[in-house]
């Protein structure tokens, strides 16, 4: 178990990483990648450029330098140049999901100097590199071309790449990638060059090599890659979108509005943008995200190609990770709701300055109150895991991914900003991020800042009235008592009134209301369509079935409502009164999509009503979905069975 090194002399625990980056200075990664399609493989070479940090009786015995690997064939190291055998592969302290570490012992010349030195492992990845997803012509838009991506977070990196792969191991990183001569490779980090030339392998082929350059210092999680047929627009000087050359257009016309969310980012973070370009890659259907943060690449799904804007706010998200995630970073898993609590924050203030709509910004919480009431149910109000900050010694942070550090955390920055006042509160969150950007952060470093930030504005007489250890270590909901249900009935309730009146009035008459039902919900925004559909799924609905059928939800093209219709419609029996259709429509969006949000909980709930018909399809449709994907929902069905 390595340690995190904080700033306030303090050490904290990784149990994630297996590495020894602890007592090593990480100046630079270097990845030079081939992209092998047939074989299924990346093939090359990493090169870290590290130090020894300042050497104490505790460290006289780091004379090697321990990195994280899963599934990863090494065939050969190199210190300063020189191959050497002084390295294994140390399966005997290896583990299932978090590896097997890397031994390299170090020359004395370097363990006794503190002057840079370069390790170079040559390598390729595994079968079942868990970071990288392969995707046959058949599982793409065009059908005629591979496809290539990955998704490093949140310990996948390590089958990518030898690395210390770990969020407080933040350096700039360099690539080189040879892919096949029709492909276009991207990266999380700024295209340097592109150009077609002879395989160095095999003369008579052609080859493009493409080179990156990440300045900025990063986590490991966000190093991501993509290869495959791929098409650019132009949304801005800045930002653009790739995909396939048949969704290319769909998708720059559904995230027309990036450059706007950028600078109204801008304008509330009061720092400019970092990271020089913002391009979108919207993937294949595959992708068990709704989007991910990749710098200079965010990763979006297709499901949210609604075909009216209306579920681009995953874009803002996005964006706004930009600022809270990828310049100031949690220093460890533990820590992850300060990436996601800030970011939810952001991305509502974002998307409501975007749309002059500011009460948007309360019902969207109240939608996320309601996802957070999902998860907490799942995992039990008592569970460590509904934590924000969660004991996660020997547990894979994939099984711990909730809405909690999401919304929850979402909801604890909402209660500092009421305790504070919306102008102390944003004074607080750009002193935070112009304080730890490029930086890594704890929870109690976090508490620590806003103590201090309080006193000086306030005075210490004044101090904050918030109970830190309840909201950051309390499981569940329950244990905030009060201030979470003031929190609660504080969110303005005009959007959200006229949504649940709506629903009301299906729930007590079982048919379309007496009032003109039809022009309210076409009037109805996606958020207030949502609440609607959460107001419903909290208890019986007979006439679930009816409901769907008369707005079409089952057929809509916006993912968010189509998934919760057909949880509504399983939930109520209507697999029993309509199998054909229900099972059809079940089927058609678990065949068609693999991203978790919608995934995992249709099999569970698909799995209650008719199991071995779950059990069944996830059998055929297994290899279409991402490995964390996979793993996650064949877990999901063991539970339920």
């Amino acid at each position: 178990m390595a340690e995190v090194r904080r700033e306030d002399g303090l050490r904290e625990a990784d149990s994630a990483t297996l590495s020894n980056f602890a007592q090593f200075r990480l100046h630079r990664l270097h990845l030079e990648l081939r992209v092998e399609f047939e074989q299924r493989r990346l093939a090359g070479a990493a090169e870290l450029t590290c130090s020894r940090r300042a050497r104490s009786a505790a460290d006289d015995a780091a004379i090697e330098c321990v990195l994280d690997t899963r599934n990863i064939k090494v065939h050969a190291v190199l210190v300063n140049g020189e191959r050497t055998s002084s390295w294994t592969l140390d399966a005997e302290h290896g583990h299932e999901v978090f590896g097997t570490p890397l031994r390299i012992a170090l020359p004395e010349s370097v363990y006794s100097s503190d002057e840079e030195f370069q390790i170079r492992i040559e390598y390729e990845t595994g079968e079942n590199a868990s970071a990288l997803q392969w995707i046959a012509p058949s599982g793409t838009h065009g059908g005629e071309y591979p496809f290539l991506f990955t998704q490093c977070q949140a310990i996948h990196a390590r089958s990518l790449a030898p690395c210390f792969d770990t969020p407080a191991a933040k350096c700039p990183y360099s690539a080189r990638i040879v892919s096949p001569e029709w492909s276009t490779a991207l990266c999380s980090a700024l295209m340097t060059s592109s150009t077609t030339a002879p395989d160095e392998l095999d003369a008579s082929k052609r080859v493009k090599i493409s080179t990156f350059d990440q300045p900025i210092a990063c986590s490991s999680y966000l190093i991501a890659i993509a290869c495959g047929q791929l098409s650019k627009i132009d949304l801005s000087p800045r930002a653009c979108v790739w995909s396939e050359p048949g969704v290319v257009a769909d998708a720059a016309s559904e995230f027309a509005a990036a450059e706007r969310f950028l600078s109204t980012a801008e304008e509330i973070t009061a720092l400019p943008y970092a990271w020089t370009s913002y391009a979108i890659l919207c993937l294949p259907p595959s992708f068990p995200y709704g989007g991910m943060e990749n710098p200079c690449l965010t990763f979006v799904t297709p499901t949210l190609l609604a075909g009216d804007g209306s579920l681009a706010d995953v874009v803002a998200h996005e964006i706004a990770h930009s600022w809270t995630g990828n310049l100031v970073t949690n220093s460890t898993w533990n820590h992850f709701w300060l990436n996601e609590g800030w970011t939810m924050w952001l991305q509502r203030k974002i998307v409501c300055a975007v749309k002059s709509k500011p009460l948007l910004f309360d019902l969207d919480a109240r939608n996320g109150i309601a996802q957070l009431r999902d998860d907490i149910a799942l995992f039990g109000e008592d569970n460590v895991l509904t934590a924000l900050c969660p004991p996660l010694s020997g547990v894979d942070p994939d099984d711990a991914f909730s809405r909690v550090p999401y919304e929850k955390g979402f909801q604890f920055l909402l209660h500092i900003e009421r305790e504070l006042g919306s102008e102390l509160f944003l004074q607080l969150f750009r002193s935070y991020l112009a304080t730890f950007q490029n930086k890594t952060i704890t929870s109690e470093r976090f508490r620590k800042f806003v103590v201090d930030f309080v006193a000086e504005k306030r005075g210490p007489q004044n101090a904050l009235a918030v109970d830190w250890d309840t909201w950051l270590y309390a499981p569940g909901m329950r244990a905030m008592g009060k201030p979470y249900v003031e929190l609660v009935s504080a969110l303005d309730g005009t959007l959200a009134d006229a949504a649940l009146k709506f629903a009301e009035s299906w729930r007590s008459e079982g048919e379309l209301p007496s009032d003109g039902g039809d022009d309210r919900w076409n009037s109805m925004s996606t958020v207030e369509r949502v609440l609607v559909l959460e107001r419903l799924l909290e208890c019986p609905f007979p006439p679930a079935m009816a409901f769907c059928e008369r707005y079409d939800l089952l057929e809509s093209r916006n993912c968010e409502l189509r998934f919760r219709a057909l949880m509504l419609c399983l939930k109520n029996g209507a697999l029993a009164t309509h199998p054909t259709k229900v099972r059809a429509s079940v089927e058609q969006m678990l065949s068609t999509q693999g991203r978790m949000k919608y995934t995992r909980p249709l099999y569970r709930e698909y799995s209650k009503h008719a199991s071995d018909d779950a059990k069944a399809l996830f059998a055929k449709l297994n290899h279409f979905y991402h490995p964390i994907c996979a793993k996650m929902v064949a877990k999901d069905l063991a539970r339920t069975s």
